[in-house]
């Protein structure tokens, strides 16, 4: 069965391939299709309440960081006195009561401020053009992996992807921290290990994304991008410091304490374990919820360690499905995960399908989470929560089996010796062909 998906797809994209210009149009199509959704979502509930959601709890955070005590930036009750101010000007409808915690350095709080100076609508419209640039720059790093006919239709699909645009929708910082992981995976690729370690320290500004990768790199012992990590988050923290006050940074972990509990009413819109025992077994008891995604939690980290085993070569044609798992696993095992994170995959998973020979279930994987999820939103009967939940659960699944299938290869993949590898397909899975003779010829062979 799975050979004769595999002949399917393999028809499908020849055919997409020959019809380039019907690709760009349907996944044009895709992208136009989330203004109906978008401008329901305003005509509903107005601005920050859904639309902007987060942007306005920056937006809070900041003008706290600029009252008279800068500490309480972490206050819930103070913090949530300017959010309900902001509300009552710009949505409607909304009820029920909420927090308004923005677990983020002090610092983030500061480089928001340019943003609170016009009005927020205003405000708003600046901080989505600057998401926006820094989605465009994405695509265009994920397509530099492909051929040159390929490219728009692999910025397309960046673009129409449910993570970006549900990181626009709420206001996220999301894309800019998916640019920084793109970045420092090629400069970890290139070599470049000191600027990749600057680059991994802006996921301070969410610490969750980074844990993984900063303990792989110890593991390794890359101490060139160690160091750049380490400077990069002094940066961030004596900036800190300096314009909030030690107060305000010994109050940081407060931020956190909204996020502890098993059962939370976003919790479906995640894509970690803990969303996902949760959609199957919704009366679990707490104690018994918390051992499981714990459990999970470190299955998918000891899984995740076994296709790193061997010497670290970012050369090796392995090294994006390597990187590619990890930041799968970081989405999965993080307890506070939520759909649009999925994001930081974008350039890291580009090279694996352009570079990496992936398998059928690789890649159908990737297909299906870029696609069904903004069609269940877009294309829904009526846009609430449900349509969101219902695309969240498709992405989260599509994570899952696309971490399943690419550690399943990187596991059943025999090392060659030197670089000249070819990939070929064997009922969906791969295996590599080597090219070169065994046991391995001496320099003065291979010259003479």
């Amino acid at each position: 069965m799975l050979h004769k998906l595999s002949e399917s797809l393999t028809w499908l994209k020849h055919f997409l391939k020959q019809q380039r210009g019907l690709q760009w149009i349907l996944l044009g199509v895709l992208l136009i299709l989330w203004v109906r959704p978008v401008w329901a979502i305003y005509s509903q509930t107005g601005l920050f309440w859904w639309l902007g959601t987060d942007f306005a709890l920056y937006h809070t955070q900041s003008k706290a960081l600029w009252s008279t005590d800068p500490s309480a930036i972490y206050n819930q009750e103070k913090l949530l006195h300017i959010h309900l101010q902001l509300l009552s000007l710009y949505a409607h409808d909304y009820m029920g009561e909420f927090s308004a915690h923005v677990p983020y350095p002090p610092i983030f709080a500061w480089l928001f401020t340019p943003f609170t100076i016009p009005p927020p609508p205003v405000g708003f419209l600046l901080w989505e053009s600057l998401n926006l640039l820094a989605a465009l720059n994405l695509a265009w790093r994920a397509t530099q992996f492909f051929k040159k006919a390929e490219r728009l239709s692999v910025a397309l699909m960046v673009l129409a992807s449910y993570p970006l645009i549900c990181s626009l929708i709420v206001g996220q910082p999301q894309i800019l921290l998916a640019c920084a992981v793109a970045e420092a995976f090629l400069s970890l690729r290139g070599g470049k290990d000191f600027r990749a370690g600057l680059w991994i320290a802006c996921l301070l500004i969410k610490p969750q994304y980074g844990i993984l990768l900063g303990a792989l790199l110890i593991w390794k012992r890359r101490w060139h991008a160690v160091a750049g990590a380490i400077l990069g988050g002094g940066v961030i923290w004596v900036g800190s410091v300096l314009v909030a006050g030690l107060p305000a940074c010994l109050a940081y972990p407060q931020a956190f304490s909204e996020m502890v509990g098993f059962r939370s009413y976003d919790a479906f819109h995640m894509i970690n374990w803990r969303s996902l025992v949760l959609w199957i077994w919704p009366h679990i008891p707490n104690t018994v919820g918390l051992s499981v995604v714990l459990g999970l939690g470190i299955l998918t980290i000891v899984l995740t360690a076994l296709a790193w085993r061997g010497d670290w070569d970012p050369s090796d044609p392995r090294f994006p499905a390597q990187v590619t798992v990890l930041l799968l696993a970081t989405l999965l095992a993080n307890y506070h995960s939520f759909s649009y994170g999925a994001i930081i995959l974008a350039v890291p998973l580009a090279a694996v399908m352009a570079k990496g020979c992936p398998s059928i279930v690789t890649s159908l994987a990737v297909i299906v989470g870029v696609i069904l999820p903004s069609l269940a939103v877009s294309l829904g009967g009526h846009i609430d929560g449900d349509d969101f939940t219902r695309a969240s659960l498709i992405l989260k699944w599509s994570l899952i089996t696309c971490f399943v299938a690419l550690l399943t290869d990187l596991l059943r993949r025999t090392r060659a010796w030197g670089t000249d590898t070819q990939c070929q397909h064997d009922n969906g899975l791969i295996v590599p062909r080597v090219t070169q003779r065994w046991p391995p010829q001496s320099r003065e062979q291979r010259e003479g």
